[in-house]
């Protein structure tokens, strides 16, 4: 149980390593280099549900939805949101999280919230990226008590991710043959981890369907340590088509293996794929 527990407090940070593919890139123009966001690939609307495991039990549930798709300023934007959940039949425990992003095209973040909910207070991290300047204005404090803890301006000297944009990031450069390292800005500073992406499909198992899936894989190596030691080597694989959704991830962290699997989803018309031998 005391090791239950310590995952659930990792929990959130179990959630940025297993989407953050990314960090620093040799120049913006690189970085920007990806390619372009594919028309059929985020879908408004679009619903996403994983479950976290630990030693096959539930620990927790990650509810990802895209509420909506505008233009500023001739740039495509994105408002997405992830909740996530710890499992309510753990007792002592109860974690409820969710982080907000906006974030166009090419894929990087705008505007980054992180809010954590408890029974005494609801407390928000803001992330405001003002990239012509250079920075990136930090605000965090209380919703209940109104306060504002700190209010900072950081640098920000090239294009970064948040906790969320990076998981759309990672689903828009699916299915090549290639490594890039893309920053992301967590605990209020730039961190830094590689990804390498593969073309060749191959099958892959869920608890969710009675068929394998046909995916593309990627993985990489975390170069700096959270909470909890979460740091090293990790896995995920995307669905082989069009959408690119994750459909199954695996990481390594100090009190053992913690896998993330796609369990339901709304997106019209879209199954994962099935493995064809």
């Amino acid at each position: 149980m005391k090791k239950i527990i310590g995952l659930l407090i990792l929990f959130p940070a179990v959630f940025l390593l297993l989407t953050a593919f990314g960090s620093e890139p040799d120049a913006p123009g690189k970085y920007l280099g990806n390619v372009p966001v594919s028309s059929g690939r985020f879908i408004e609307g679009e619903e996403l549900y994983y479950r976290v495991s630990y030693l096959n039990f539930t620990i927790g549930e990650l509810f990802f939805k895209i509420y909506s798709k505008k233009n500023e300023n001739g740039r495509p934007l994105y408002y997405a949101k992830v909740f996530m959940n710890s499992n309510p039949a753990i007792p002592f425990v109860k974690l409820n999280q969710i982080y907000e992003s906006t974030f166009g095209e090419p894929v990087y973040s705008e505007f980054f919230r992180g809010i954590v909910v408890t029974d005494e207070d609801s407390t928000f991290t803001d992330y405001d990226f003002n990239y012509g300047q250079k920075n990136v204005k930090f605000r965090q404090g209380s919703y209940r008590k109104n306060e504002t803890w700190k209010d900072q301006v950081l640098p920000a000297d090239t294009f970064m991710q948040d906790g969320l944009s990076i998981f759309y990031f990672a689903r828009n450069n699916t299915g090549r043959d290639f490594s890039i390292r893309v920053p992301c800005f967590v605990n209020e500073k730039k961190v830094y981890t590689k990804i390498n992406f593969y073309k060749k499909p191959e099958p892959v198992e869920t608890e969710t369907l009675d068929y394998e899936v046909s995916c593309t894989r990627v993985d990489g190596l975390i170069e700096f340590k959270s909470v909890y030691g979460l740091t090293g080597e990790y896995e995920g694989w995307f669905s082989n088509d069009e959408a690119a959704i994750p459909v199954k991830a695996e990481l390594n962290v100090i009190l053992g293996s913690v896998k993330v699997e796609l369990s339901k989803w709304k997106r019209p018309g879209w199954s994962p794929p099935k493995w064809k031998k």
